[in-house]
């Protein structure tokens, strides 16, 4: 790609960048994403350090990896919005950012939902499956923290998406490290008598935490309780979809491929009831996908 960037770049003036003016803006975004660090990484040090079975660490840092992998899914939107909304509110457009905002609300409950209660109902046969024979209590933890899901899903929107585009670092800090710090005490007080379980609630309880700090800093501007109700649909539709898997894999004889057959007619279920039901963001993405 070098032989071809020349024709694309300009030479710019050092001077005219004027790189010290970005320095505080740019150690405001770096500070919380110390804070985050600081209490995604501690929990297994902490598990290491007090409990001295050491395959405690292993079983947490595996169920982690699963869940956040799913995460990802979540989570990508806020690259993607983040400039979208800074741009809008650059030009003044308020009420279209607010738009934005609850669509990505909507967008969050519709895949977070039928994800955690997906890990609820696979995940006994998943873990076997993928780790094999010692790894079982990670299915248990895998459960325990699936709620994340929506929390820092959710919290992703009023961060990322919503806080940091219009300026409102030092808010999107002060949630982080409030959950630091709460995921710290949590620690402290559950993992010398829970071990792995106890750091799991821990996380979840920060990540709440982290949530819930930011809907009070965003509560001015957004309709809380009409963002909440929204999820309502998709969390009646999820559990649906939840109770008919539950069903087949009573049916069924356990095995890898009743896992299968719950995850496919789980999802076809779920898509089938948010289209009866007539949901405005699922017949929006089917607008486009047929339209491409």
């Amino acid at each position: 790609l070098w032989f071809y960037l020349p024709q694309y770049l300009v030479k710019v003036s050092i001077k005219e960048l004027n790189i010290v003016q970005h320095i505080k803006p740019t150690i405001a975004l770096f500070i919380p994403q110390i804070a985050i660090q600081v209490y995604t990484l501690l929990d297994k040090t902490m598990i290491g350090t007090i409990i001295s079975d050491k395959s405690e660490v292993g079983y947490y840092d595996q169920s982690q990896r699963i869940i956040k992998l799913l995460l990802t899914i979540i989570t990508s939107m806020g690259t993607v919005m983040m400039p979208r909304v800074a741009y809008t509110y650059s030009k003044g457009d308020k009420e279209q950012v607010k738009t934005y905002i609850n669509n990505s609300f909507k967008l969050v409950f519709m895949i977070s939902l039928p994800m955690i209660f997906g890990v609820f109902l696979v995940a006994d046969e998943f873990v076997p499956f993928f780790f094999g024979e010692g790894y079982e209590p990670v299915s248990m933890l895998m459960k325990v923290i699936s709620p994340i899901l929506l929390f820092i899903g959710m919290s992703n929107v009023t961060g990322t998406q919503y806080l940091l585009p219009i300026k409102r670092t030092t808010q999107y800090t002060m949630s982080v490290v409030a959950g630091a710090i709460t995921n710290f005490i949590m620690n402290m007080l559950l993992i010398p008598k829970y071990g792995a379980l106890g750091a799991s609630i821990g996380t979840i309880t920060a990540e709440f935490v982290v949530t819930f700090v930011q809907l009070m800093y965003v509560r001015k501007d957004l309709n809380i309780l009409n963002i909440i109700d929204s999820g309502i649909i998709y969390f009646n539709a999820a559990l649906f979809m939840f109770i008919l898997g539950f069903i087949i894999g009573k049916l069924l004889t356990p095995s890898l491929l009743t896992m299968f057959i719950q995850v496919i007619v789980c999802a076809i279920i779920y898509l089938i009831i948010l289209l009866v039901i007539k949901d405005e963001l699922i017949i929006g993405i089917k607008k486009r996908v047929f339209k491409r």
